[in-house]
């Protein structure tokens, strides 16, 4: 079977990371944690505008805060369980351009695995597709998500998802496709 896996805050901790980057090199009072995101709009939560959240991100990018993001509790762990009877490709909404440094984040957490990565931006953070266009294509069945949108695109294309917790997802009415998990362990649980 063919699983579709999200990156950011599904395999890796990305909001920590930008967070503590913030913090320490733009505003030292900063205190956001990651629980306490109930939208992805970084225009609000930090009080910039959008051509300033470009600026921070591109600067994020290039620092040991995105480079070492942390893996989500329980990923790396059930990646590598479910990838010894499924393929995984991994799909994320992280431009082209950072693919060099996804597949170093990657190949860092599955140093033995060589998992196909799609990135749904161009190098000009424009949208190619969208995530469920790309497992249509594939003929992927399962994804694993935190974005609800994004879950529920997959699911109008027949798809069940599987939608980690999170804040930001907390408005997203029951679906018949849409399993709300509170862990890697209960995904892996309920694809056995």
């Amino acid at each position: 079977m063919k699983i579709a896996i999200d990156i950011d805050e599904t395999v890796l901790e990305f909001l920590g990371g930008f967070f503590s980057f913030y913090k320490k090199h733009h505003n030292p009072h900063f205190n956001y944690s990651p629980n306490k995101v109930y939208n992805y709009l970084f225009e609000d939560i930090l009080g910039v505008d959008s051509e300033e959240v470009r600026k921070l991100f591109t600067e994020f990018k290039h620092t040991p805060f995105f480079k070492n993001l942390p893996a989500v509790d329980g990923a790396k762990e059930a990646i590598l369980e479910l990838s010894q009877k499924n393929d995984i490709i991994f799909i994320t909404a992280r431009p082209i351009d950072l693919g060099a440094e996804t597949k170093s984040q990657l190949k860092s957490l599955f140093p033995k695995n060589n998992f196909q990565i799609i990135h749904t931006h161009d190098n000009n953070n424009r949208k190619i597709k969208e995530k469920a266009e790309f497992c249509k294509e594939l003929g992927i069945r399962i994804m694993i998500e935190d974005d609800a949108r994004a879950a529920l695109k997959c699911t109008e294309e027949g798809m069940i998802c599987f939608l980690i917790d999170k804040p930001w997802n907390k408005k997203q009415e029951e679906h018949e496709k849409i399993i709300r998990v509170k862990s890697w362990p209960e995904i892996v649980q309920r694809l056995k």
